[in-house]
């Protein structure tokens, strides 16, 4: 099973978007709360700082980056724009590492 370094993954986003690596990383870590509270991914429990898992439950599994975007910049001020662009090149690395398809 393939497996992503997501020091890697940070580092390949912050230079496809030119955004500061902490807004990057900070983004990537939003996502992965979503994602772990839909059962897409596993591995250890996230610390639930962004999301109540709860406020999840029953959404359809999927990922849905407008969603993301929207709650990224009602609970911390980022731009949808900046979300959307980090989430765009995350997907790009994932693409050209054979971790998706589509």
């Amino acid at each position: 099973m393939k497996t992503i370094n997501p020091e890697a993954l940070a580092e390949y986003v912050v230079r496809a978007t030119g955004l500061e690596p902490v807004l990057v990383t900070t983004v990537l870590a939003v996502e992965h709360e979503y994602m772990y509270a839909l059962g897409l991914i596993d591995g250890p429990e996230p610390a639930w700082l962004w999301y109540d898992r709860d406020d999840l439950r029953g959404h359809p599994p999927e990922v849905n980056d407008d969603e993301i975007a929207a709650h990224v910049e009602a609970t911390l001020a980022i731009p949808q724009e900046e979300t959307l662009a980090v989430l765009a090149a995350e997907m790009d690395y994932l693409a050209a590492h054979g971790l998706v398809s589509w």
